[in-house]
């Protein structure tokens, strides 16, 4: 079954979030807030590192994207062929 593309597009923070066209009093800025302020958990230290390197190559004026959009698939397999890796540490001591 192929559904087709579905193609995004770069958000601000001002969207409202709705259902079925009602509005649900919260705003896009609001679920950002909630979902991504604790940078230093696995994945958004990740995404955070990401969003970092592509800002340094002036790539970062897209969307990020965790799947490969144009053919419907992931990887099956681990394969992560690249010219650089970025390596972040975290060194917070209690």
């Amino acid at each position: 079954m192929n559904f087709g593309r579905i193609d995004t597009e770069r958000k601000s923070v001002s969207e409202q979030l709705h259902a079925n066209g009602a509005l649900l009093g919260v705003s896009l800025q609001q679920f950002w807030q909630w979902a991504g302020s604790d940078l230093i958990s696995n994945s958004q230290r990740g995404i955070l590192a990401e969003f970092l390197v592509a800002h340094a190559l002036g790539v970062d004026s897209g969307v990020r994207t965790e799947w490969d959009a144009s053919t419907n698939t992931s990887a099956t397999e681990a394969d992560r062929p690249a010219d650089v890796y970025v390596f972040a540490e975290h060194a917070h001591i209690d």
